[in-house]
């Protein structure tokens, strides 16, 4: 590990109280993060002031900037920013103020820069416009005028070194050459500086995805320089999410360089493409081929990375509320990385990610998801008899690699109700809570035409919450959980037919889920039969899907002709069917495709489409983001062989 010192920074108070008897300067959320109620209160105290105060410039800034904060973090308008901005106009007409804040509130895809410039003109010395500056040049290519204005950020001292020091770590998680497609201020702004002014990465050119999106003449530099057509045409009518996603196909499909993904890209976003990207320490690396993404992670933190910086914070960081959390964003890659070494037998190595992991968890107040996360102390499992066959799971796993083999099962009712059980016999309320079967009213899932159906015509095929079919309804939480409790379960039993010492149960990563998919397949096939179709030649269905939504992409619609729609049931089950359903694919899986969406390690993620989907999502290649819990939503299990 190695630590630089980026930028020193001037001690300043680092927290602000919840509770103020007078207002207090207030910094836009890239460099201040507090509660709601905290901005809601600045503000009220802030337009009190202005009230008494109308001449008070401050007092406006303070006040939109609280107002502003308070609004984004609330997710609606509680106050009124244009009627702000009316009253700075009128009491501080042609000032700094009224044309800077004109400017912060005109719209991504209409930037008032007239209004910034006309700031620049009134206060060209203003700190708080360098930042933006370096903005519209680096927006306008003009080179000259954008290195000066980030080695006058960087000459402020008013960059967070702890910012800093995690973009240095994004720039680090890139190929050479690479291309990194970032999100906001700050994971583009900090590396646009450290490129300029410290030489770092010179290679990689980090490019903000909305300002692609929203700056044509932008968009057609940064093609031209990567070589990519100049066809994209943003749909006016398509969500924001929507637009970002088909930019990043865009560039995806044209783009000969290697293409990154920032670690903030939401998976709404990256969805069509998650099968193909490999985390990479702070970035997703796109690929077609596959990649040991977390050998490469180890490589890069035990060599590359600057990480003294969060075992040993070296300064007060007056951004510190917003590197907590930023620094959340480490967690996906720790927690490879732990299991990496757990499963080498590197137990110091794992314990002091695991402390890591846990004291980042904790300054951004989520320790407790991530300790359920990570959670593998010997005390997990109380020594007590099991209600778990762990023969019976054991005879149910299929080897797919040499140290590595998948549960021939998604999780039944049956199995998980053992657990829970274990749970209560333990008295581990806590995890009760969290390991919770949430209620499922069947019958209202189904097509409208087909509510009024009998008990006997729905379930004919077994009730969805029988002990055979899948468990659903349940958290990432709760999976991952179970899979700790599993482990410890299986470490610790001294049954003579064990047939290993050491294992780790987990949930599959989506590259490791689509491998065991095609295993016995040619590598390119669509479903886990290997075949392209979801029927077989006499027209049976090959899974547990819903025939009456025929959508074949994620843009085309749902249903197919109003006056014809098949029934949900044509494929041999309205609901989630027993788990040993259908054929089993050649390396003896049941139910890869349909029957229930599978969650894999990525939180928010399924693969293999359930009885709810359209047969689009059942195929191998498609990743689905999802919201748990979910009737249409279970898991499977994998076991990493230690001993």
């Amino acid at each position: 590990m190695r630590c630089w010192n980026l930028l020193l920074v001037t001690p300043l108070l680092l927290l602000q109280s919840l509770s103020a008897a007078n207002p207090e300067p207030v910094q836009p959320l890239s460099k201040a993060l507090y509660s709601v109620d905290y901005y809601q209160e600045q503000a009220e105290l802030w337009a009190a002031t202005a009230e008494q105060e109308p001449q008070n410039a401050k007092a406006w800034l303070y006040y939109y900037t609280a107002a502003r904060n308070a609004n984004v973090l609330h997710g609606e308008a509680r106050f009124d920013l244009s009627s702000i901005i009316a009253n700075v106009h009128e009491n501080l007409p042609k000032s700094f103020e009224a044309h800077y804040l004109t400017y912060w509130q005109s719209n991504l895809f209409q930037r008032d820069y007239d209004a910034l410039l006309q700031a620049y003109e009134v206060g060209p010395e203003r700190p708080e416009l360098v930042h933006d500056l370096m903005h519209y040049y680096a927006i306008s290519g003009t080179q000259e005028a954008y290195a000066k204005q980030c080695h006058k950020l960087h000459a402020q001292g008013s960059l967070s070194q702890g910012i800093l020091q995690w973009n240095y770590n994004a720039l680090a998680s890139v190929r050479p050459n690479g291309v990194l497609l970032t999100q906001g201020d700050n994971d583009t702004y900090p590396a646009w500086v450290l490129q300029e002014v410290k030489a770092v990465r010179e290679d990689v050119m980090v490019v903000n995805i909305y300002l692609l999106l929203a700056e044509e003449d932008y968009r057609s530099r940064i093609f031209a320089e990567l070589e990519i057509p100049d066809t994209f045409q943003r749909s006016l009518t398509s969500t924001i999410d929507v637009q970002v996603r088909d930019l990043l196909g865009h560039i995806i499909y044209h783009c000969s360089r290697p293409v990154h993904l920032g670690i903030s890209t939401p998976a709404s976003q990256r969805e069509v493409h998650s099968s193909n990207l490999y985390l990479t320490g702070l970035a997703f690396e796109h690929n077609l081929r596959f990649i040991d993404n977390v050998r490469l992670i180890r490589h890069r933190f035990e060599n590359e990375f600057l990480t003294d910086y969060l075992f040993y914070p070296l300064a007060l960081d007056p951004s510190q509320t917003v590197v907590d959390h930023m620094n959340m964003n480490y967690i996906p890659a720790l927690t490879l990385l732990r299991n990496l070494y757990l499963g080498e037998g590197a137990s110091e190595k794992a314990e002091n990610i695991t402390a890591l992991a846990l004291n980042l968890a904790t300054k951004a107040d989520r320790r407790n998801e991530v300790a359920i996360l990570l959670e593998t102390p010997s005390s997990f499992v109380p020594d007590q008899e099991t209600n778990i066959d762990l023969r019976e799971l054991e005879k149910g796993l299929r080897q797919m690699k040499s140290n590595l083999y998948m549960s021939a099962f998604e999780v039944s009712n049956g199995l998980y109700q053992s657990f829970l059980q274990d749970l209560l016999t333990a008295k581990r309320f806590d995890l009760l809570d969290i390991c919770q079967i949430h209620t499922t009213d069947w019958r209202s899932l189904l097509p409208k035409a087909y509510q009024n159906l009998s008990d006997e015509q729905m379930f004919d095929n077994g009730h969805p919450e029988d002990e055979r079919a899948p468990v659903v309804n349940i958290s990432h939480e709760a999976a991952i959980v179970f899979c700790n409790w599993l482990t410890e379960l299986y470490n610790k039993s001294d049954h003579r037919k064990k047939q290993f010492k050491k294992v780790s149960f987990r949930l599959p990563l989506v590259q490791e889920w689509e491998y065991c998919a095609r295993l016995g397949q040619f590598e390119g096939a669509p479903y886990p039969w290997g075949g392209p179709y979801n029927q077989n030649a006499k027209g049976c269905y090959l899974s547990n899907f819903n025939p009456y939504l025929v959508s074949q992409s994620e843009t085309e619609p749902l249903f197919g002709p109003a006056d014809d729609p098949e029934s949900p049931d044509e494929d041999g089950g309205y609901f989630p069917v027993v788990v040993d359903a259908y054929f089993p694919t050649a390396k003896g899986l049941y139910n890869m495709s349909g029957n229930v969406a599978e969650m894999v390690q990525e939180e928010g993620q399924t693969k293999g489409g359930g009885w709810q989907d359209p047969a689009y999502y059942t195929q191998i290649g498609v990743t689905r983001s999802v919201d748990l819990p979910s009737p249409n939503v279970g898991f499977r299990i994998v076991m990493d062989v230690i001993e």
